[in-house]
């Protein structure tokens, strides 16, 4: 019985090491990205979470990383950009492997959806990408949970909405030992997420063009 807790405690050892300043290089998610869509896609993606407009936590805010304790530690993008922009940067950069033109726009995380689409258009494209972030936040002790709540819409180039999709949910995404799995886990929840997004058939055929 003794031999068996001594993996746990040296686990929450570990963690405890190592549980402050731990970062996330986000916006180096490889997602796969729709073929055949239009040639030029303007991103941009809004953070709503409420910890965040009540600025309780700032914008590069990922989630928290515990100790032995249970004491939690924020877990920040890598870039120090918001994280908003890191997945804007991750979606844009994966659009543009599938042949599209893409630019972003960084968008307050106030504005309401006029606000939102008046931002879009100041960059003119064949179809405009919006991401919404309700909730996106990892809570690691030995497990790391993942909370999220993400909507996407897609609209034309006059600003008309073509189709919208969303996801939610509370995930238990598995033990780790070291605090660069729960950035491995980061990145793969974020990667199928998008994916699931991308794989909607509206969505898909919202970025393709008119035929």
């Amino acid at each position: 019985m003794r031999r068996s807790l001594i993996p746990l405690v040296v686990m929450l050892l570990f963690l405890s090491a190592c549980a402050i300043g731990n970062k996330h290089n986000l916006c180096q998610t490889e997602i796969v990205a729709p073929s055949g869509s239009v040639s030029n896609i303007t991103v941009g993606v809004q953070d709503t979470r409420p910890y965040i407009t009540n600025m309780d936590k700032t914008e590069d805010f990922i989630g928290l990383v515990r100790n032995h304790l249970g004491i939690p530690y924020d877990v920040k993008t890598k870039s120090k950009e918001p994280l908003a922009q890191d997945m804007a940067t991750a979606i844009g950069t994966s659009l543009e492997k599938a042949n599209s033109k893409v630019e972003t726009v960084d968008l307050n995380i106030k504005d309401n959806l006029d606000g939102v689409k008046s931002k879009l258009a100041q960059k003119p494209a064949d179809r405009f990408l919006f991401l919404k972030i309700d909730e996106w936040k990892l809570d690691t002790y030995m497990n790391t949970k993942l909370m999220y709540d993400l909507s996407l819409y897609v609209f034309d180039s006059q600003m008309c909405q073509l189709a919208e999709d969303h996801l939610s949910g509370s995930e238990n995404k598995g033990a780790i030992m070291v605090p660069s799995q729960q950035e491995a886990q980061d990145i793969a929840a974020f990667k199928e997420k998008m994916e699931l997004f991308f794989n909607n058939e509206k969505i898909a055929q919202a970025l393709r063009p008119a035929e």
